[in-house]
């Protein structure tokens, strides 16, 4: 029910699938991390962030031929909006409806992140076990993705039945 992806993945593999769910009513929000990033990263490095603006209308016009359709919401989170930023998004993203720019600028922790590439295969499970009781909520873990069991490749299934066999 939720897809957490990068804008490239959108456009080289989902847009069909996407287009899909908001055939079916069921597209309810849409929703961007870092947003910042479509006005600075936006206009060359990587242009599908800005993109997104043009995918986000197409999936709003797929809407708008459902009857009693409800169209989905739209959130551009950023914690480092300058008013150049914030214009750009507003261009991209005020239409259809209204643009609400909602802020609240605090001095907040950096991430903290632990990296280990020198473990023995045995040992990074324990050490991610280790890292997972200290670390601050909420927290990410990333995995190799690997179909078969590879010596030391630690699978999303495999971390997942881990913590929660250890509660």
């Amino acid at each position: 029910k939720v897809i957490f992806t990068n804008p490239e993945t959108v456009f080289k593999g989902l847009a069909g699938p996407l287009t899909t769910v908001a055939k079916s009513g069921q597209f309810k929000l849409f929703a961007i991390d870092e947003a910042h990033i479509v006005a600075s990263w936006g206009e060359s490095f990587r242009p599908e962030f800005q993109a997104l603006a043009g995918f986000r209308n197409h999936l709003m016009r797929t809407i708008e031929t459902i009857e009693h359709a409800e169209m989905f919401k739209t959130i551009l989170a950023t914690a480092t909006v300058t008013q150049n930023t914030l214009s750009i998004l507003e261009s991209l993203f005020s239409k259809p409806g209204p643009f609400l720019h909602v802020a609240s600028p605090a001095v907040r922790a950096e991430p903290i992140f632990w990296n280990e590439t020198s473990l023995p295969p045995e040992e990074r499970l324990r050490y991610l076990l280790e890292a997972v009781n200290h670390l601050p909520r909420p927290l990410i873990i990333y995995t190799t993705l690997r179909v078969r069991r590879e010596s030391g490749t630690l699978r999303a299934i495999d971390v997942f039945n881990t913590l929660k066999n250890e509660g």
